[in-house]
C-alpha cells in the first residue's frame, strides 16, 4: 500500500512538471510572437515618424518660398531658392546647415513680414519636434531588436536619416 502511494505520488509529480513544461513552451511561442509582432508594430511607427518629418519639412520649405518673392538681390535671391529646391532628402543634416546659413543672410538683408517670421519659426519648431520622435521611434524599435532574445522574424535595426 504504501509503496502504491509512493507511486501515485511520483505519476502526480511528474503529470505537473510535465504540465509546466508544456506551459513553458507555450510560453516561449506566445513571447515570440509578441516580441515580432511589437517590432512589427515599432518600425511602422517609425516609418509613419519618418514620413510626419520629411513633410514637416517640405511644409516648411514650400512655405519659405514665399519668401524669395521679398527678395531683392539676385544673387541671394538665386541662392535661397537653390537651398530650398535643391534640397537633398538623403543627405538632411547638410541640406538643413545650407538653408539655414541662407535663411541667415535673407534675414540680414531682407525685412520679413511679421506672418511670415511666425510661419517660418513654426515650421521649424514641427521639425525639430518630428525630428525628435522619428529619432525616438527608431531608438525604441533598435532597443527592443538588440534586447529581444527570441524574435523569429526577420528584421534589421533602423538607421535615421542624416
Amino acid at each position: 500500500m504504501v509503496a502504491g502511494l509512493i507511486v501515485l505520488i511520483f505519476f502526480l509529480l511528474y503529470m505537473c512538471g510535465d504540465g509546466l513544461n508544456n506551459s513553458s513552451a507555450e510560453e516561449i511561442i506566445q513571447e515570440q510572437f509578441d516580441s515580432d509582432r511589437q517590432l512589427k508594430m515599432l518600425k511602422s511607427d517609425a516609418n509613419k515618424l519618418q514620413a510626419t518629418y520629411l513633410n514637416a519639412i517640405e511644409r516648411r520649405n514650400q512655405d519659405a518660398l514665399e519668401l524669395v518673392g521679398l527678395i531683392d538681390d539676385g544673387k541671394l535671391k538665386n541662392s535661397f531658392s537653390k537651398s530650398i529646391l535643391s534640397y537633398d532628402y538623403g543627405h538632411i543634416n547638410a541640406s538643413e546647415q545650407i538653408y539655414r546659413l541662407n535663411l541667415s543672410d535673407v534675414k540680414n538683408n531682407v525685412s520679413i513680414p511679421q506672418e511670415l517670421t511666425i510661419k517660418l519659426d513654426g515650421g521649424d519648431n514641427r521639425i525639430n519636434t518630428a525630428k525628435k520622435r522619428y529619432y525616438e521611434g527608431v531608438a525604441a524599435y533598435n532597443t527592443l531588436l538588440e534586447t529581444s532574445n527570441d524574435v523569429k522574424g526577420n528584421f534589421e535595426s533602423m538607421e535615421t536619416l542624416k
